[in-house]
């Protein structure tokens, strides 16, 4: 059995150098949101005073060691987003860098960015200018090959509550960081088949491989063979049904569409059905943003 790996998604506003050594002592890898470069863009998303506290607290953790340290953007205009700024700020302080797009999910379901969502066709390609800029600010060697640009592993989901457990700050666990919702909470002791301490939340051994949330098990989150619109869509396995969160808070369902369906299927399918491993990877992307403007 492999052991799951543990990714601690903070803000990191309130580090302090005693808990940073703890984590790092942990061996987990740590996120840490700054969406963007700019002081004043971060605090206008993020609360007045966040962008310093949280580089404060990136830098605490680095400096206590922690191996794998990553700045997280969340981005709704990938067209406005600074991305060698962000790129560079990361590298200034000892950590790597990924963009996430913004999920109109939570709180997120009610804030000032829901709704701008644009044509599908336009997401992708700005999906596909954006790995452009990232291949060619040296962020991807230019032999690349098509798993090291998209990372698309053959899958039936989105792997919410069967590959992915998020775990709240409370102890509670939930299918995935974005359906942290009343509805879908349920005890880690009960995830974990009692090797967990039903009082403090803390497991009994040290090793969490005996996760219990298995596909068809607690959560019940469908695949992409047992969704309408899914089922006979030709990328399906690539795309994995796109965001469960995402169509939930669009739809009230598990199986219902996710929003960007449309966009995923256009931006995946421009490189799936037109990758050449002869050519580098910045010609392949630049031949699929050519197929997708022309839509």
């Amino acid at each position: 059995r492999v052991a799951p790996e543990v990714t601690l998604a903070t803000n990191a506003t309130l580090m302090t150098d005693t808990l940073a050594e703890a984590i790092a002592s942990l061996g987990v890898r740590v996120q840490v949101s700054v969406d963007s470069a700019d002081q004043a863009a971060h605090d206008a998303v993020r609360g007045e005073g966040s962008f310093y506290a949280a580089l404060g607290g990136l830098t605490r953790l680095v400096r206590a060691g922690t191996e794998n340290v990553e700045l997280v953007s969340t981005v709704a205009d990938l067209d406005a987003f600074d991305l060698e700024a962000m790129m560079s700020l990361a590298e200034k302080h000892g950590a790597t860098f990924h963009v996430s797009l913004f999920q109109e999910v939570g709180r997120g379901a009610c804030s000032s960015m829901k709704g701008r969502s644009r044509d599908p066709a336009a997401l992708a390609r700005a999906i596909l200018s954006h790995l452009l800029s990232v291949c060619e600010a040296n962020g991807l060697p230019e032999g690349a090959s098509f798993d090291d640009v998209l990372g698309l592993v053959p899958k039936h989901g989105c792997g919410a509550g069967s590959e992915v457990l998020a775990v709240s700050g409370r102890g509670n666990a939930y299918p995935c960081h974005l359906l942290m919702l009343p509805e879908f909470e349920a005890k880690l002791h009960e995830i974990l088949g009692g090797r967990c301490d039903a009082e403090s939340g803390m497991p009994r051994e040290s090793g969490l491989a005996g996760l219990a949330c298995t596909e068809g098990g607690v959560w019940k989150v469908p695949g992409v063979d047992d969704m309408e619109g899914c089922s006979d869509c030709d990328i399906r396995y690539f795309c994995g049904g796109g965001c469960r969160a995402s169509a939930y808070s669009a739809t009230g369902r598990l199986d219902g569409r996710d929003p960007m369906c449309e966009a995923y299927r256009i931006f995946i399918s421009s490189i799936l059905w037109t990758w050449d491993d002869s050519r580098t990877a910045s010609l392949n992307l630049t031949q699929a943003l050519r197929e997708v403007s022309k839509l």
